[in-house]
């Protein structure tokens, strides 16, 4: 849409009363100002540029041409009045940024770069906004370059009149027009001299080639001024429009206007129908100032819009408000994304992804398209998707259908049928695609909540659709995992390795059984949680392997079934550029007369080590001048080996070690023959030979000064000389 009629959708409807100039004293001047506020703007910049030929100093006149031209969505002649009022010491801030904004459409960037510097500089003297600006301009040759992961085409739906603001219902497309129907006499918008927006609804196909659209008729949803875009609320299917405030008659603003409502139009799951009216009830509705442009969050809680009233940042900015309690609840301003210009058009995509388009960042020209990954107040920074999305005009309206690869968006670029077009679009990127069973029945589970995890970072979260299906994109070259989850069944996770190509999976959910586990995951030493680690749960009934990942709390959970035995190992992989490693640890357990339902917890501690470095076995003890395994060395060996069979690649030396006391040579037999004698131990117990080195070195490595050479005497007590008599092991390699 035209930049001026795109204000228009926010900040004002065309139903007006002329407002006449009280400080204006000229009859022409007055004539002037009173067209303006007709939105006649094509009369009155005829007679402000009369007012400004007869006197260049006439300020207030080259503001309201240049406005004229802006709003008429003339930039080239925008351009020239703006770039006087620029110049200008005396002139309103918002010149400067119409400046810029002006040769950014016309294609002028370094210009532009030059105006939004001073722009900025005005609003952020200190300059550090400015140098923002200058980075972003920096990349508008990357943007301007093609995404070959598009591919855009105008649908066939496309008038000379303007067609915009698409949604999706079902297999429908709806969309607003000012077109004109044959035999079909209608009021006429003195701004466009064209009819007053309506609403059309079109079949759609999943190739998004659409029928032959038509009038909505439900509600009394289109009337005798402007209405739409619609968004139909994903739960209960009630449909949010857009609309000129009146029922009955306009209901006006302080300033004589007709601003902008979103309205409601129920939908009775008894009939399958909307209703008979649409209901004003939005809470944030005024007559003061416009709400518009609703979009509803696929689980139906979040609902935002696009408001020009009191508080915000620019002309217009992006809200969101949540259900509380069945009705919108406390409203926030996403202050982190809006900027002085307008913001306009949000679109909620199914896996979160907060789409919307501005004039108020440094892009391609007029209005882009921009993404933010998370709408949060920790979202980082909305990103430009760049051509052939966005152009040097403006583009807006993004939708997306179904996972992503596929939508719509609205531009009045070069190249189109009318004044807005509704362009369709396909997406081929890296991506992880799938779907939701039950375990069972394998039917596709609708609206299951899948999220995506990078480590222990959630990276995006939607529901699955009527098919189960859900698609994310990703970056190549990395491991994600995925976590499935439903109302009545058990919690079910992937990891998933995408290397170059889109992976395809599928998640099984199991009805829950009653029987559920919760798996912390600890460091040994500090006894803080790990995140990220690897828990794998072994059923040794069947052998299946269920493998999950724990999160940020060093938690993950599974649900059991009765009367079974299980084995869980865990593991931590800190990477080969980690001098340190953690051990895998593993537990049994079973669930043999069990109640359901019940509910326990498992705590497993993973124990982090350098390699070459000696790790006391405590309580190994040997008869004097023996070197067999007693029963109570066995038991410690038996931890050894555990951590062996949990860590199959592990190799370690083995070693003993001597108090000074006897002849240094006797001592070092006689801890060769003990550490011998313990490897072999470990490996009647099914250790693989190779994997140990045994080491006797007497008493040539005392932890303490307890030397007895060269009288074989010590002034040491026993706890001392007990320090030196020990069992070690240190990795040789994880």
């Amino acid at each position: 849409m035209k930049l001026n009629k795109l204000l228009l959708t926010i900040l004002t409807s065309l139903i007006v009363l002329s407002q006449v100039s009280a400080q204006s004293t000229s009859l022409a001047t007055k004539r002037a100002n009173k067209l303006y506020n007709q939105f006649n703007f094509l009369d009155a910049a005829k007679m402000y540029l009369h007012l400004v030929n007869n006197d260049s100093t006439n300020i207030a006149a080259k503001q309201k041409l240049a406005d004229c031209y802006r709003l008429m969505n003339r930039s080239d002649l925008s351009e020239v009045w703006y770039g006087q009022l620029a110049n200008t010491s005396n002139t309103d801030t918002h010149d400067k940024f119409y400046y810029a904004q002006a040769l950014m459409t016309n294609e002028k960037y370094e210009e532009a770069k030059k105006a939004y510097q001073q722009y900025l500089l005005t609003l952020d003297p200190a300059g550090k906004m400015a140098n923002e600006i200058t980075k972003e301009i920096a990349q508008i040759e990357t943007l301007f370059k093609d995404n070959p992961a598009y591919t855009i085409q105008g649908l066939s739906i496309n008038t000379p009149a303007s067609d915009f603001g698409p949604s999706l219902y079902k297999n429908q497309l709806f969309f607003s027009s000012n077109r004109q129907e044959p035999l079909v006499v209608k009021r006429i918008d003195v701004w466009t001299n064209m009819p007053f927006l309506q609403i059309y609804i079109a079949d759609i196909d999943s190739n998004n080639t659409c029928a032959k659209p038509v009038l909505f008729n439900k509600g009394k949803a289109n009337g005798k001024f402007h209405a739409g875009p619609v968004s139909v609320d994903p739960v209960l299917n009630d449909m949010y429009i857009t609309r000129s405030n009146y029922i009955r008659k306009p209901q006006k603003s302080l300033d004589e206007t007709v601003k902008l409502k979103i309205y409601r139009l129920v939908f009775n799951p008894a009939t399958n129908q909307w209703g008979k009216k649409i209901i004003d009830d939005f809470p944030y509705n005024s007559d003061q100032y416009s709400c518009a442009h609703p979009t509803i969050s696929r689980d139906g809680q979040e609902l935002y819009f696009a408001s020009d009233m009191p508080g915000g940042m620019g002309g217009s900015d992006i809200y969101v408000c949540k259900k509380d309690g069945g009705i919108w609840g406390e409203l926030q301003n996403l202050k982190h994304i809006n900027t002085p210009g307008e913001e306009l058009f949000p679109f909620i995509s199914a896996d979160g992804t907060l789409y919307f388009s501005s004039n108020g960042y440094f892009g391609l020209g007029g209005l882009d398209i921009y993404q933010i990954k998370n709408a949060g107040e920790n979202g980082g920074k909305p990103i430009n998707l760049g051509a052939p999305i966005n152009s040097s005009k403006d583009d807006f309206a993004y939708i997306e259908n179904g996972p992503g690869s596929k939508g719509f968006f609205t531009s009045n670029r070069s190249g189109g049928i009318g004044d807005d077009d509704i362009y369709s679009f396909t997406k081929d990127g890296l991506k992880i695609c799938g779907e939701v069973i039950d375990d069972a029945t394998k039917a596709k589970l609708e609206m299951a909540t899948v999220k995506l995890y990078d480590g222990t970072v959630l990276k995006m979260s939607m529901q699955t659709d009527e098919n189960g299906a859900f698609c994310f994109e990703v970056e190549p070259n990395k491991k994600f995992v995925i976590v499935a989850s439903k109302q009545d069944y058990t919690t079910n996770d992937l990891l998933v390795d995408v290397k170059t190509v889109t992976q395809n999976v599928q998640i099984p959910l199991k009805k829950s059984t009653g029987i559920l586990l919760d798996v912390l995951i600890i460091d040994a030493k500090t006894k803080l949680p790990i995140g990220a680690a690897d828990v794998q749960l072994i059923n040794q009934k069947t052998n299946q392997e269920a493998r999950k990942i724990t999160d940020a709390n060093g938690k993950t959970f599974y649900e059991l079934d009765v009367e079974t035995d299980y084995k869980i190992i865990a593991s931590k992989d800190l990477g080969s550029n980690s001098i340190e490693q953690y051990f895998n640890n593993s537990t049994t357990f079973n669930t043999k007369g069990i109640k359901t339902p019940t509910n326990f917890d498992i705590t497993i501690e993973l124990r982090k080590e350098k390699p070459d470095i000696g790790i006391k076995i405590p309580d190994i003890y040997y008869d004097l001048d023996k070197y067999n395994i007693r029963p109570d060395a066995a038991k410690e060996l038996d931890k050894i080996v555990k951590i062996l069979k949990d860590n199959p690649t592990m190799e370690i030396e083995l070693s003993s070690h001597t108090d000074c006391r006897s002849g240094a040579r006797y001592n070092m037999w006689l801890s060769a023959k003990r550490a011998e004698a313990a490897v072999n131990y470990i490996i009647r117990q099914g250790i693989t030979p190779y994997r140990m080195v045994a080491a006797g070195y007497g008493e040539t490595r005392l932890l303490n000064d307890c030397v007895c050479e060269p009288d074989n005497n010590s002034p040491c007590s026993e706890e001392e000389h007990q320090m030196n008599r020990r069992t070690e092991f240190k990795i040789l390699k994880f």
